[in-house]
């Protein structure tokens, strides 16, 4: 993701981050300040995996299919339109792991974004 932001300095982007403990090691502590070191990146602690949690339970409406228990090292692209109701409804495109969907999500983007 940082590769794509660097890459894409002007686009009028807003990146929400969140993290939380899934895996051993993984800690507020922990975190590395460097990880989407961006301006457009508003980076938020979630301790107890609510946003996870919430997004996993409602995947398959949101068109994520079968999720579990926990979303997490994932993205999801809403544009510039989309609206936030009780259930944000307009994914434009997601995917998990991150790092193998990096792919997807430059693609997804320039198609929001247009070229620089």
């Amino acid at each position: 993701m940082q590769t794509i932001l660097d890459e894409h300095p002007e686009a009028e982007l807003e990146v929400m981050a969140v993290w939380f403990n899934v895996i051993p090691g993984d800690a507020r502590h922990t975190w590395v300040a460097v990880l989407l070191n961006d301006e457009r990146v508003t980076h938020l602690w979630d301790g107890r995996g609510v946003v996870g949690n919430w997004f996993a339970k409602h995947a398959p409406a949101l068109g994520l299919g079968e999720r579990g228990s926990l979303l997490w090292d994932a993205y999801l692209l809403y544009g510039p339109d989309a609206v936030w109701d009780d259930i944000p409804l307009t994914v434009e495109s997601w995917g998990a792991p991150v790092i193998v969907s990096e792919g997807e999500l430059r693609e997804a983007l320039f198609e929001q974004i247009g070229p620089d």
